[in-house]
């Protein structure tokens, strides 16, 4: 690692904070259709508030201790970008395949997309988690895609870090 890179680690707070929303609208409308279409007020008993306090409350435990034995990750160098989903292992795209960058989704399921054209320049970088998540495309690219959720970062952050970060391992700027 140089002093040029940049890195975006993971961050227990905001994993935490996203996975509470997401347990939390999961466990709502999990209760609430059935209910609904029983034709019932949903939560409208103390159970039912019991029940939604109690999932939202195992689950991000649970995904929060699972994210943390192998935590996002977010590497921009001169030589190109490292990404690590949650609990996945990692890929790495070098900027000569001129990868493009997207972000998609709102938080806290906001997703960083990145695409290469040139699918034998990109490495898998293992680490003992699941595989990263690649999907070919029918052009004959690939879409790499990884949570956003965990880092201790916003998109902008990584968007203007992504920026500079490609403009520095371009060949014709390379000192």
């Amino acid at each position: 690692m140089t002093s040029q890179d940049v890195v975006y680690e993971s961050s227990l707070w905001r994993t935490i904070a996203a996975t509470a929303v997401i347990a939390l609208i999961a466990a709502l409308i999990g209760g609430s259709v059935p209910a609904l279409l029983r034709g019932e007020i949903p939560y409208s008993d103390a159970d039912g508030v019991g029940f939604v306090l109690v999932f939202v409350v195992i689950f991000t435990a649970g995904s929060v201790y699972q994210d943390r034995k192998r935590p996002s990750r977010l590497r921009l160098t001169s030589e190109g970008v490292e990404l690590f989903g949650a609990r996945r292992d990692g890929v790495f795209v070098p900027w000569s395949v001129d990868p493009s960058y997207r972000f998609r989704g709102l938080w806290p399921l906001r997703r960083l997309e990145v695409s290469a054209a040139d699918e034998s320049t990109v490495v898998q970088l293992s680490r003992g988690g699941r595989p990263p998540s690649i999907r070919r495309r029918p052009d004959s690219t690939i879409r790499i895609s990884m949570p956003l959720y965990g880092l201790g970062a916003s998109a902008a952050t990584v968007r203007r870090g992504f920026s500079e970060s490609a403009r520095s391992g371009r060949p014709e700027s390379r000192r």
